[in-house]
């Protein structure tokens, strides 16, 4: 089968599974590459203003290196955000907001990538994922943790 037209149908697909959940969904991968690693996007529904997500590290130690570099890089020009790790080296926490009010667009939205470098075997597990829409009202929002 064309590449194209695989591309085509999984983006179809992914397009019909967001319509019907009408809600907020980050979708959670680790990945091995080196480092350890873990991928985040987000299926938004086009009312999302802002958004949260906390990720904690389970088995780092004071060692455990972050490399946030690839952390929200795809903002839309309407969009700031940042990235940071809690001063126990635990939690990766994202955050994007607009100051402008401007909505997130409807589909897939990558969050990026955060690279984990420790002494320690280390695994990954979404604690919170927050969605807001205008004047900070909440939205509906759902983890699809592949992390397992």
């Amino acid at each position: 089968m064309n590449r194209a037209i695989l591309f085509v149908a999984a983006a179809s697909l992914m397009a019909v599974a967001s319509t019907a959940s009408a809600g907020n969904d980050l979708i959670v991968a680790s990945a091995k590459s080196g480092a350890t690693a873990f991928s985040a996007d987000a299926v938004l529904d086009g009312e999302a203003v802002g958004l949260q997500f906390r990720i904690k590290v389970v088995g780092g130690s004071d060692k455990t290196r972050f490399m946030l570099d690839n952390c929200l890089k795809s903002l839309p020009k309407t969009h700031q955000g940042t990235c940071g790790v809690s001063s126990d080296k635990s939690i990766v926490t994202g955050l994007v907001y607009s100051l402008s009010n401007a909505k997130l667009p409807a589909g897939v939205f990558p969050l990026g990538t955060v690279h984990v470098t420790s002494g320690e075997k280390v695994s990954f597990e979404v604690v919170e994922f927050l969605v807001a829409g205008d004047a900070g009202r909440p939205l509906e929002a759902a983890v699809q943790n592949a992390l397992k």
